[in-house]
Order: C-alpha cells, then sequence, then structure tokens
C-alpha cells in the first residue's frame, strides 16, 4: 500500500487535506499522530465515510481532529474502512469543518490547552446570564480542580464542543482561570445554601419548592446532608427545570449563579 501523502497539519491542515481528498476522489486512509494519540479517517472516492480516535466515532471523532493544531499525518491508498460511522455528505461536513475551525482560532485565544483549569470568577458577570441546560452541565464539572480535558473525559463530549461552552462561559465573566489545587475538591456543602436555594425557588414556584429540590437531591444521587459542592451547577440546573415562566428562570438563574461564588 503506497503512501501518497505526508506531512505535518501545522504545514498543511486537516481541512485543506480533506479538501485535497475530497477534489481527487482518492480513496484510503488518513493517519494522524500527535501528543493526544491517533486519529484514523477513510475516504472512499473522495467522501468521508469513517473516522475514530480514542473513543470517540464517526462526526465526534471528525470534530476532535479538527481541533488538533499539532501532528503528522499519512495516507495511506487503498485502505478499507472497517465500518462506515458517518452518512453526512463530505461537502456539507467541509463547510461545517470550515466554520469550526474559525470558532478554534477564537477558542484557541483562550484554551489554549487543555490543561488549563477554571474556576467560577470573582467577579460579577456584566448583563443577563441565562444558561442552557446543555452549558449548566459542562459547568457542573467546572470546581477549581479539574483540567479542561478532566471535563471532556467525563462529560464524554467531544474536545470542540466543551472548549466552545467554555470559552462562552468566559466570555460573559462566568469563568476565570485559575491554579490546579494540589488535591481534589471535596468539600460538602451546608444548609444554609439549600435555604437560599429554597427561598428563591419558592418565590417562582411556590411552597413545592422544598419538594423539587428533595427530588433533584436524590436524581443525582446524594442527601442534603452530604451534598457535594462539585455538584451545586447540576443541582441548579435540576430545579430551574421546573420554572416554566422565562424571565423567573432568568431571574432565578443569576441570583444563583451569584450565590455559586459563595460556596
Amino acid at each position: 500500500m503506497a503512501e501518497a501523502l505526508a506531512g505535518t497539519i501545522d504545514q498543511m491542515s486537516l481541512l485543506e487535506i480533506l479538501k485535497l481528498l475530497n477534489s481527487g476522489k482518492m480513496s484510503g486512509c488518513l493517519k494522524i499522530t500527535n501528543s493526544y494519540g491517533l486519529g484514523e479517517l477513510y475516504v472512499k472516492a473522495g467522501q468521508i465515510i469513517h473516522c475514530v480516535t480514542g473513543s470517540n466515532i464517526g462526526e465526534a471523532a471528525l470534530a476532535t481532529m479538527l481541533g488538533w493544531i499539532e501532528g503528522k499525518f499519512s495516507f495511506e491508498m487503498d485502505v478499507s474502512a472497517p465500518e462506515q460511522s458517518i452518512e453526512s455528505s463530505t461537502e456539507q461536513l467541509l463547510l461545517e469543518s470550515a466554520r469550526k475551525i474559525e470558532d478554534w482560532q477564537d477558542i484557541k485565544k483562550v484554551i489554549s490547552s487543555t490543561d488549563i483549569v477554571f474556576a467560577l470568577s470573582t467577579k460579577s458577570a456584566t448583563g443577563a446570564i441565562n444558561l442552557e441546560p446543555e452549558e449548566w452541565q459542562i459547568l457542573s464539572h467546572v470546581n477549581g480542580n479539574r483540567t479542561v480535558a478532566e471535563i471532556i473525559e467525563q462529560t464524554g463530549k467531544d474536545e470542540y464542543h466543551v472548549a466552545k461552552v467554555l470559552f462562552h462561559l468566559v466570555s460573559i465573566g462566568l469563568l476565570e482561570k485559575t491554579e490546579k489545587t494540589a488535591s481534589p475538591l471535596s468539600a460538602t456543602i451546608d444548609e444554609k445554601f439549600f435555604e437560599r436555594v429554597e427561598k428563591e425557588l419558592t418565590n417562582v414556584i411556590g411552597p413545592i419548592a422544598s419538594i423539587v429540590i428533595d427530588e433533584a437531591v436524590e436524581d443525582l444521587g446524594e442527601s442534603r446532608s452530604a451534598f457535594p459542592n462539585t455538584k451545586i451547577a447540576a443541582l441548579i440546573e435540576k430545579v430551574g427545570v421546573d420554572i416554566k415562566d422565562e424571565d423567573k428562570k432568568l431571574q432565578f438563574s443569576q441570583i444563583m449563579l451569584e450565590a455559586l461564588k459563595s460556596f
């Protein structure tokens, strides 16, 4: 099997390589190796049909590889894919890839490495903040100790997706870079926090607030008496689902985001 193409992706980006393979209607396997590991991408007559790297497969693996800024690549002709994990048209994937690369250029200015650690900002955020459920979920993994790489692993989402959310949270003043602590954070929160949540939630949904909180705590597999501070954001996201009025939900989120900085 002849090696038809080889080099480094700092000289020729993955997007440029894919456009070349597509225009030439080439078939084979593109391999990229770097500090992250190995990524394999298979094309058939220029169409991307399979991609895998680590535990990611399909479009998730492609998104991960597009975020790599270093590594060696080689392309071997006429290597068949072990399976087909990508059904989307290559033309559409290339358009989406170009957009993601533009995003990455901005993201990398803030998240230059997956070894970076973030914590809730000590400063007040400017303007109204209304987080999507997915943003709350990723925020719940930020504890001033976990690296971006560890958050990616724990959420099971691809690097691009997590980095984009973290970048947004930094941009709106909710997160800031910090130094990794010597040991993992394992402190629990006291009843005062639950009193604050219950008070604010009662203001928007009434006396059932206590029941909603207890159900959310149980869903998270915890108890009020030993609730870990690393799950505070997850708890707030869960109880917020029961607020149907969007204005009240926004108000509750704003108050709780500020309260988060005190625990």
